[in-house]
């Protein structure tokens, strides 16, 4: 899946309304369905703070590793 698309179906599987994720994240109402309807990929710790309100963690993994990317 795109960084873009994960956008989307983040916000969708959340169960959360875009305006509500906005909110939670402290941004304008219209962050979020801005964001997907540009198909733009935010900033990595605007991602991480994303994921983090929908009830997910933005993780990498490779080499037998796994790193979480935390917001804060």
């Amino acid at each position: 899946m795109k960084a873009k698309d994960a956008v989307s179906e983040v916000v969708a599987l959340s169960g959360k309304s875009a305006i509500t994720v906005s909110r939670e994240m402290g941004r304008a109402d219209t962050f979020i369905s801005m964001t997907i309807s540009r198909k733009s990929v935010p900033k990595l710790d605007t991602f991480a703070e994303l994921a983090a309100v929908c009830g997910y963690e933005l993780v990498l993994m490779g080499n037998g590793e796994q790193i979480t990317i935390e917001y804060q």
